[in-house]
């Protein structure tokens, strides 16, 4: 849980600090580049996603796609486009905790713990 959530929240707060309220002349500036590097992390986040046969592998491009669209909410030019991207935010960080308590504690015949997707494949027929 910890390397998914606690550094996106850090991240997104130093950028939020460091280009709205420290440098407010370079945002206007460098906006269409981050609008680019935006894009670029969302495809990545989910591309990369869509590869992996690991589950923690798989969670750990989500803070990936989702540093993606807050930088893109971000640079929306508006009060509320901030405030949107920390309900995103908010959102993730309430949505990945649970994930990753049940990746934790499910067990594949109460011996070894779930490391591969296909581990989930026979989950409906187990119970029964």
């Amino acid at each position: 849980m910890f390397p998914s959530t606690i550094p996106v929240i850090a991240y997104i707060y130093v950028f939020i600090k460091l280009f709205i309220c420290v440098f407010p002349d370079f945002f206007l500036f460098y906006s269409t580049i981050f609008y680019f590097f935006a894009i670029l992390s969302m495809l990545s986040g989910v591309l990369g996603a869509l590869i992996q046969k690991k589950l923690k592998r798989l969670i750990a491009y989500s803070p990936v796609s989702t540093i993606g669209y807050i930088i893109a909410g971000i640079f929306g030019d508006t009060v509320s486009s901030v405030q949107y991207c920390l309900f995103h935010l908010f959102v993730y960080i309430f949505n990945i905790i649970p994930i990753f308590i049940i990746l934790l504690n499910y067990r594949v015949n109460d011996t070894n713990r779930v490391d591969h997707i296909r581990s989930f494949s026979n989950i409906c027929y187990q119970n029964k």
